[in-house]
């Protein structure tokens, strides 16, 4: 279901995940849909909720990379790096103002959540979160030594506020994921 919102001139729709009946709002940004709300679909392996996050409704999974590549619900999937870059480019802006826009009462209506990352014992929150793509970054993928996939990352720990594609993190740290939505 989509919703025209003129005051914000935003798409706004919202989904439930058949697998768990859990319920996510979406946007429209840039032409392509995306949740606004983190991915919670729960695992066997390959996934972790934060402690205080008993239901993971708060901050949704933190998943690692191959985990991430199968998770997406019916009619989603894990987006690539070129689609987080004009994720950054429809909106516009510095890396602080992108910053503004994605996190949450941000302008964009993407919500992001600085959760931190699993790896780092959920370290971080409230200055980082980062959000897999499916892309390896090609040196990794020419090394077959690790895998390294490009990812979001938006901070706010060391200096500026900042919005950027990254891709130093090895596959088996846990982030978060946003679907985007076959088109």
């Amino acid at each position: 279901t989509a919703t025209f919102v003129s005051a914000q001139q935003q798409e706004i729709g919202s989904f439930v995940d058949a697998r768990n009946a859990q319920s996510y709002t979406t946007i429209r940004i840039g032409g392509q849909w995306w949740m606004s709300q983190n991915l919670n679909y729960s695992t066997a392996s390959g996934s972790w909720i934060s402690d205080d996050d008993s239901t993971g409704r708060q901050f949704g999974r933190f998943y690692d990379w191959q985990t991430a590549l199968k998770v997406a619900p019916p009619w989603w999937r894990l987006p690539t790096k070129q689609e987080f870059q004009l994720l950054l480019d429809s909106l516009g802006g510095t890396d602080e103002e992108l910053f503004q826009k994605l996190v949450k009462g941000g302008s964009s209506g993407f919500e992001a959540v600085l959760t931190g990352s699993h790896e780092q014992a959920y370290g971080r929150r409230g200055y980082y979160t980062q959000f897999w793509s499916s892309t390896l970054w090609w040196f990794s993928s020419w090394l077959g030594i690790t895998e390294n996939p490009w990812r979001l990352v938006l901070g706010s720990g060391k200096g500026s506020p900042f919005a950027q594609i990254g891709h130093s993190a090895e596959s088996n740290y846990g982030f978060n994921v946003r679907c985007i939505k076959n088109e």
